[in-house]
């Protein structure tokens, strides 16, 4: 939903970091389903 004018568009950028040591398959799974952008809206 947009509101208001152009100068309250504010750029967002959001960063998910993983710890390498974690191996449970639903973590694996859920990795993979970011990284080939499900979810993503353009």
């Amino acid at each position: 939903m947009v509101c208001g004018g152009s100068q309250w568009h504010v750029p967002l950028e959001i960063r998910m970091y993983r710890c390498a040591l974690v191996r449970k398959a639903a973590v694996r799974l859920l990795w993979r389903k970011l990284e080939a952008g499900l979810g993503s809206e353009d």
